[in-house]
């Protein structure tokens, strides 16, 4: 195999670890994006189970009645 030949190998692996890199990276953006968005989800999952929660204690009922009562799946 020639120097050119070898050269232009190594370029063609070159380009491909690149794309592949790039993807990776575009994966790495994507998770961290989707790991934000379940954090926030979360998040405010957390505090409107405290405002059900403050709410059935006013009520002076359980939260199982109050998701009863709104709709909601409290098997979650």
């Amino acid at each position: 195999m020639s120097d050119e030949s070898k050269i232009k190998d190594l370029l063609e692996k070159e380009k491909l670890i690149d794309e592949e890199l790039a993807h990776l990276e575009q994966a790495v953006e994507i998770r961290d994006v989707v790991m934000s968005k379940l954090h926030e989800y979360n998040d405010i999952k957390d505090a409107t189970q405290i405002v059900i929660g403050t709410l059935a204690n006013l009520q002076q009922v359980t939260v199982r009645k109050l998701h009863e009562d709104f709709g909601l799946d409290s098997s979650e």
